[in-house]
This record gives C-alpha cells, sequence and structure tokens, in this order.
C-alpha cells in the first residue's frame, strides 16, 4: 500500500509541476525521470520507522520536492525558481486534495468519519479525481504565470525571489502543520469542508499577490528596456546626422574641386591637371572609402533597438581607426529572441571584436546578417594580435585576456544564451581571424 501511495502522490506532484514549470520533457525523459523519483523515495522511506512522526508523515513529499528541485537545476540552472515552482506544485496538490473531499461531501454524502477502510479500489479512484483536479488547477496556474516567467526569469531580482520563496515555503509549513494537528482531532465533514475553504481562499490570495509582484517586475523590465529603446534611438539620430554633416561636407568639398579643375581645362594643362588629381583628389577617395562604415546598409535593420546598438558600436569602432566592412543582405523585421538579450549579446560581441582588433597595426572587423530560411544569423570577425587560450576558458567567470577584473564579458553572454534553447553561439579561430556567430531559429527546439 505505502508503494502505490509513494507513485501515485509523485506522479500527481510531477504533473503539476510540468504544468506549472517551463520546462518541457519528452516522453521518455518524463517516465525515466518520476521512475527515478519513484526509486528514491520508496528507498528513504523505509528509514521511516526511525524519525518522528511529524517527520514520517511528510518524508515522501519532502523526498519527492528535493527531487523536483535538483531536476529542474540540472535543466534550467535556476535554483531559486525551480525551488518556488516545486513548492506551488505541491500547494496545488493539497488544494486539489481539498476539492476532492468537497466534491465526494456535496455531491455524493460521503461521510468521511465513517468513510476510513482503505481498499485498493477506492485508493486508485480517490486518487485518479484529486489527479484530475490537480491537473485543472496547476494547468490555469501555469497558464497564468508561465508567460511572465518566460519573460524575466533571468532578471527576477534576488530579493524578490527570496520574497516569494518565504512565501510559499511558510504557506506549504502552514498547510502540513494544519494537517498534521487535524489528523490529531476527530474527522468531520465540516472540519474538512473549514479547512478545505480556508486553504483555497488563502491559495487564491496568494496566487493573487505573486501575480502582481510578476507584474511589477514585467512593468520595471519594459521601462529598462524602453530606456534602451530612447539611448539607442538617439545614438542611431546622431549617427545619421554625423553621415548628413559628412554628406553636406562633401558637397561643398566637390564644389570646390570642380572648380578648381575647371581652370585647368580651361588653360589646357592636363599635366597640371593629372598632378592637381594625384594630389588632391585620389587621397581624398582614398579618406572616404576609409571613413565609409556602410551606416546606409543598415537600412535592411528594421528592429529599431539593433539597429541603434549595431550603428553605435560602428561608429566608436570607425572613430579608433578600424577598417570596416558591413553586410545586411535582407531586411530584418523580427528576431525569436527578447530584444534586451538581444542587444546585450550583440553590444558584447561587437565590444570583444573592437578590443582584440585594436592590437593588431591594421584592425579590421567584418559584421554580416544574414536571413536564413527558419533563422537569423549574426557573423562578427576581426583580426587579433596574440594567442588566444583555449575556447573553453574564455567563457569562464574571472577569466580575460584584457587584465584583471575585466574577464565577465563573454560569462555574461553565455548567462543570457543559456535561457534560450532555440540559439546558438559559436566561436572559432582560423589564421588570425576571430569568428564569433550567433544563430537564432524562429522555432525553439
Amino acid at each position: 500500500m505505502l508503494i502505490l501511495y509513494i507513485i501515485l502522490l509523485s506522479t500527481i506532484i510531477y504533473r503539476s509541476f510540468i504544468n506549472i514549470s517551463n520546462i518541457k520533457f519528452n516522453i521518455e525523459q518524463a517516465i525515466l525521470i518520476l521512475a527515478l523519483i519513484d526509486i528514491i523515495t520508496i528507498s528513504v522511506t523505509f528509514f521511516e520507522e526511525y524519525l518522528p512522526t511529524y517527520v514520517s508523515d511528510c518524508l515522501p513529499i519532502i523526498i519527492i520536492n528535493i527531487s523536483l528541485i535538483i531536476v529542474y537545476y540540472i535543466k534550467n540552472k535556476k535554483l531559486l525558481l525551480g525551488t518556488m515552482t516545486v513548492i506551488f506544485s505541491t500547494i496545488t496538490f493539497v488544494i486539489g486534495d481539498y476539492v476532492v473531499d468537497w466534491i465526494k461531501i456535496g455531491f455524493f454524502n460521503v461521510d468521511l468519519a465513517l468513510n476510513i477502510e482503505i481498499t485498493y479500489t477506492k485508493l486508485l479512484v480517490d486518487w485518479i479525481m484529486v489527479y484530475v483536479a490537480v491537473y485543472f488547477i496547476s494547468y490555469f496556474v501555469g497558464k497564468l504565470f508561465r508567460k511572465n516567467l518566460s519573460m524575466i526569469d533571468f532578471y527576477f531580482k534576488f530579493k524578490t525571489s527570496v520574497l516569494v520563496l518565504i512565501i510559499l515555503s511558510l504557506t506549504l509549513l502552514i498547510y502540513y502543520v494544519n494537517i498534521i494537528l487535524n489528523e490529531s482531532c476527530a474527522i468531520s465533514n465540516k472540519l474538512v469542508k473549514f479547512n478545505g475553504a480556508l486553504f483555497l481562499i488563502y491559495f487564491i490570495t496568494l496566487i493573487l499577490i505573486i501575480y502582481s509582484v510578476l507584474i511589477t517586475v514585467r512593468k520595471e523590465l519594459q521601462f529598462e528596456n524602453d530606456k534602451i529603446h530612447l539611448k539607442n534611438l538617439r545614438e542611431y539620430t546622431s549617427n545619421l546626422e554625423s553621415v548628413y554633416a559628412g554628406v553636406r561636407k562633401f558637397r561643398h568639398d566637390y564644389i570646390n574641386i570642380i572648380s578648381s579643375m575647371a581652370g585647368y581645362i580651361d588653360e589646357g594643362d592636363m599635366v597640371g591637371l593629372k598632378k592637381f588629381f594625384n594630389e588632391n583628389i585620389a587621397p581624398l577617395s582614398e579618406e572616404m572609402n576609409s571613413n565609409n562604415f556602410k551606416l546606409c546598409v543598415l537600412k535592411n535593420i528594421e528592429i529599431l533597438e539593433l539597429k541603434g546598438i549595431v550603428s553605435s558600436k560602428m561608429i566608436v569602432a570607425k572613430e579608433k581607426g578600424i577598417n570596416l566592412s558591413i553586410d545586411v543582405f535582407d531586411p530584418i523585421k523580427e528576431v525569436k529572441m527578447n530584444i534586451l538579450d538581444l542587444c546585450r549579446v550583440v553590444g558584447i560581441i561587437l565590444d570583444n571584436a573592437i578590443e582584440a582588433s585594436l592590437q593588431c597595426e591594421k584592425p579590421f572587423l567584418k559584421l554580416g546578417i544574414i536571413k536564413k530560411k527558419k533563422s537569423i544569423l549574426i557573423i562578427v570577425i576581426n583580426n587579433y594580435k596574440d594567442v588566444l587560450p583555449p575556447i573553453s576558458k574564455l567563457f569562464l567567470r574571472g577569466f580575460s585576456t584584457k587584465g584583471a577584473n575585466r574577464g565577465l564579458g563573454l560569462s555574461n553572454l553565455r548567462e543570457v544564451l543559456d535561457k534560450y534553447e532555440n540559439v546558438i553561439f559559436d566561436i572559432e579561430l582560423n589564421n588570425g581571424e576571430f569568428m564569433q556567430t550567433l544563430e537564432i531559429y524562429s522555432m525553439e527546439g
């Protein structure tokens, strides 16, 4: 009976966990995980006779919760968020259990005080009802929270996370203290209905509080996103003004050049005209080519935030004397990645490329953005002077080839990209060129 109880308990909590969390498993993985949790829980509960009653009563749920927290951490590397998800899953199980008791009392007139004999058939029927109730409750909660969590789980402030975690933990503790205390009292329909109503009201209040917290954090992130949007817009506008000023200067120089050439032509002085051309016009052409950082090709980037960060970094590279080559072959209208994350990642990639190329006598940087059938490909290539360390070390926090306390760029980039299953980042070293490739697929998986 104990083994069956554990299997049913773990199955229901695991189902709630899947509905609420933002992680996915295929059928084989789900069965394997559930089987491992059952084996571990069953093995540990053999020692419950050596534990106090109030601990042994909760031991299976404690083991199941710890196991699911480990599973979530292995999958998403987020301990706080995983702990909150598991606790919420367990709370929905408690609520679902009370909902089933209400149904038995309200619709089937079952007297719980007289219905204490346990059989396998009765156990299975009860747990199937609990499974259905928990499924729908957890599905609703997951649908309510998942969209917000997917947007903010990386930015979820530590203090906010701890606050929500404490609230959930206290809620779970209150639930089980109440249940344990009730076990010492005579069970009755009135008591079950009262506790169920009390817990349900608390549960709904808890959902509203946490949802309000999530919405508040989401608005803060949107505000930060808008600030970056405005900053990039200003930078892009400034870059356009710089280009326009250059065009006006060229127009003025062009008129003077034509006027100067007219004198040589009127005099038929081809030798003087050739000398004038070599000394004045040819260097001007070379200067224009070297200063042409091709902001005009960025018109194909229709995502303003991305256009702003790219143009601002290109301006910086140009001002530092880096030879630039930019190609954006097709209109880029949408990228399946949070725009704040995308700007951070592209900014880190371009900063690394600029700093590395500046160590060379003739620094160059090539940027290409390619729209493929199912993905957007961003390629950044630059030259470098020194021998680079093994690629595996470049992502370590604190490691840097630029000096002390500067090795956070690629480690931060990796933390951002770890959230996305549809994004691939690659580094390649080839004949003195350092190539960084970011590919963002239109569909996750």
